[in-house]
């Protein structure tokens, strides 16, 4: 559990990293990438990717650290890194994040290197869905678009920040109970109306 905290740490600072600079963090590229391997070489290209496997299975090298990565699995990497993935049968999802600042890019490696993980970081159905509304958004061009982005990339942060909460009490041990609802309701109601008479 500990670990855990950690990585909790971490995405922390990275959703703050994201929330309080995001004027300063652009999409620089974003797509869908499938079955081609790639070898880059570690350099300095100031740029980081977040890579989501939605199909498929193929060997996934960050760094030192070697992955047989999945479908639902998702990975944070600083460019700069070298990379090795292999040729297969596979699609992912992947979004490359630049900054015009210095110290903000410095901020978002930092963050970076902080979740990188022993496992990768499990997908969602919210997380697909905000992947491929960023694709989507990028594709179009809307107005607005940038800052839709940058929520977007905080919700994905902070959905996996959520998949390292402790377990909760579950809605079997807390019944919703709709009388209790309906009667606040006609209390508020007199409230409204009688607010000025001396209510007892």
């Amino acid at each position: 559990m500990e670990h855990a905290s950690e990585l909790q740490k971490g995405l922390a600072r990275l959703i703050d990293v994201i929330e309080h600079n995001s004027s300063h963090i652009t999409l620089k590229s974003s797509g869908i990438w499938t079955n081609t391997g790639w070898h880059r070489e570690a350099g300095s290209i100031d740029a980081c990717e977040i890579v989501c496997f939605f199909e498929g299975e193929t060997l996934f090298t960050i760094g030192d650290r070697e992955y047989t990565s999945r479908s639902g699995e998702i990975y944070w990497y600083d460019l700069s890194e070298k990379s090795y993935c292999e040729a297969g049968n596979f699609k992912i999802y992947f979004l490359t994040l630049v900054s015009d600042s210095a110290d903000v890019f410095e901020q978002l490696q930092q963050g970076i290197q902080n979740i990188s993980p022993a496992q990768p970081f499990r997908s969602s159905d919210s997380i697909e869905r905000a992947f491929q509304r960023i694709l989507s958004e990028e594709a179009r061009k809307k107005p607005y678009m940038s800052t839709l982005v940058s929520h977007l990339l905080s919700e994905i942060v902070i959905d996996l920040y959520r998949q390292y909460e402790p377990e909760r009490h579950s809605a079997a041990e807390f019944p919703y109970e709709p009388r209790r609802g309906m009667i606040t309701d006609e209390v508020m109601k007199i409230l409204n109306v009688k607010y000025q008479e001396d209510i007892t």
